[in-house]
């Protein structure tokens, strides 16, 4: 049988798993604002992809050749898009890349690591390739998630960024920077004007 001095232990015990509960709880909700307050202030410092308007940072990568590339070798303006072969939202459109005749207005680079896997991967798409080490050109752009793609204006600064789930979705972006379009949101595919 259970004891009398068993029950109170485990009643004393209840009490105070109760008041321990109860003290934390209190103590966060007194500290609540300071813990939104420095969750408002680290989204808004590494938000994912600088923001349209951001000026151009410094990058350093290897192009197709094993040259040195950096933000002066940049054409503008220029598309920058991020892939990686493991991505299974990079390798379709990937595959439309591969099977499309299309052809940007202005000049698509593609942004991969410098792995044998990703090598193979960009050389199969026949854009021009600026490949990182340890994702130095991600982290100058703050992207660590794929795909992304970042537009370069003429002026510098980033036109739009956007997370390409096909092909079109790079075409309207391209082609409205080419187009001379200022907009920085999300357009859909226009034919080009004569």
């Amino acid at each position: 049988m259970i004891s009398f001095a068993f029950i109170i232990a485990f009643a004393a015990l209840w009490i105070l798993v109760g008041f321990l509960a109860f003290a934390v709880i209190g103590h966060l909700r007194r500290i609540e604002p300071v813990l939104r307050q420095a969750e408002r202030h680290l989204a808004a410092e590494f938000q994912e992809g600088l923001r349209p308007g951001s000026p151009l940072p410094d990058f350093h990568a290897m192009d197709d050749s094993g040259r040195p590339f950096g933000r002066v070798d940049l054409e503008r303006p220029a598309l920058l898009l991020f892939l990686e072969p493991d991505c299974g939202p990079c390798e379709a459109i990937a595959i439309e890349i591969k099977d499309s005749p299309w052809r940007s207005q202005i000049p698509v680079y593609l942004v991969t690591d410098s792995s044998a896997d990703a090598r193979s991967f960009a050389s199969s798409l026949g854009l021009p390739t600026l490949y990182q080490t340890d994702e130095w050109v991600s982290h100058a752009f703050r992207t660590f998630y794929y795909p992304k793609a970042f537009v370069i204006g003429e002026d510098d600064r980033i036109a739009m960024r956007i997370t390409p789930n096909r092909l079109s979705d790079l075409q309207s972006a391209a082609d409205s920077v080419g187009r001379g379009v200022k907009d920085h949101r999300m357009l859909p595919l226009l034919p080009a004007k004569d």
